[in-house]
């Protein structure tokens, strides 16, 4: 019994780190990949010394998915911070900021959630996890020009042409 319980712990950090390393990896190519398009929208202030980008993410902190809200969490900081890094370290005069709110996995929280992230000028958002949740969220985003990256929704019902992207196949 001790040993299938170590044995399952060790796969449980290897898949976790896996998972945290993938979509860090991803979520920085992606700020980098769409940030000349993100650069073109609205609710982006030029300070006195540099770009400020705020991106937003909506995440399952708490909830049924709260488990991956934890290693999405992570990524995205890692993201952030790697951005940041490498725009000082080449003289980019701009800085991501990030503003993280729980979604609880339920639509109406993360309708909630969009809507104040949008309040604050935030027009590039990672999130959310639940097909249901992006579902909620998908005419509002679309109608206010927000983009948003979902790294788990696989709905077949939200491929659409919209601001939304996915970064997982159809459950077809």
């Amino acid at each position: 019994m001790g040993v299938v319980s170590s044995k399952r712990i060790w796969y449980y950090r290897l898949s976790f780190n896996h998972r945290s390393t993938l979509m860090h990896k991803t979520l920085s190519r992606f700020i980098l990949f769409f940030l000349p398009i993100v650069l073109g929208l609205p609710g982006f202030a030029l300070g006195t010394h540099a770009l400020e980008i705020p991106l937003g993410a909506l995440l399952p902190l708490t909830g049924s998915a709260s488990s991956n809200g934890a290693s999405g969490k992570a990524a995205v900081e890692v993201a952030v911070e790697d951005i940041n890094t490498y725009f000082a370290r080449e003289g980019i005069p701009a800085h991501v900021s990030l503003t993280i709110m729980d979604t609880a996995t339920d639509p109406t929280q993360t309708l909630a959630a969009i809507q104040t992230l949008a309040n604050q000028g935030i027009r590039s958002i990672v999130g959310p996890y639940a097909s249901s949740s992006l579902a909620a969220i998908q005419d509002y985003a679309s109608q206010n020009e927000i983009l948003v990256l979902s790294p788990a929704s696989s709905s077949v019902d939200l491929s659409l042409a919209d601001t939304i992207f996915r970064m997982v196949p159809d459950d077809t």
